[in-house]
């Protein structure tokens, strides 16, 4: 696996809390930034797996997307970014 760095700005609040945790666990804020934001990006594709894993479980979800993608296209519907 190949690292690839990044620069990450926080606000006060969570830098403050990001160098107490460091303190507390003797490590680096680096080592823990990196740990937290690695678990944090893990949950959430295991999270879009379990929503997408539900949805096609839901019958006919997949047709009823596809027709309301039409329905905006052909303007029959209002996007939900535009109400």
């Amino acid at each position: 696996m190949t690292s690839r760095r990044m620069d990450l700005v926080l606000d006060e609040e969570h830098a403050t809390a990001l160098q107490r945790l460091a303190e507390r666990t003797g490590s680096s804020r680096e080592e823990v930034a990196r740990s937290l934001l690695a678990r944090a990006l893990d949950a959430s594709q295991q999270d879009a797996e379990r929503l997408t894993s539900l949805l096609e479980r839901i019958p006919g979800a997949a047709e009823a997307l596809r027709e309301a993608e039409r329905d905006v296209a052909a303007e029959r519907a209002i996007p939900v970014d535009r109400l």
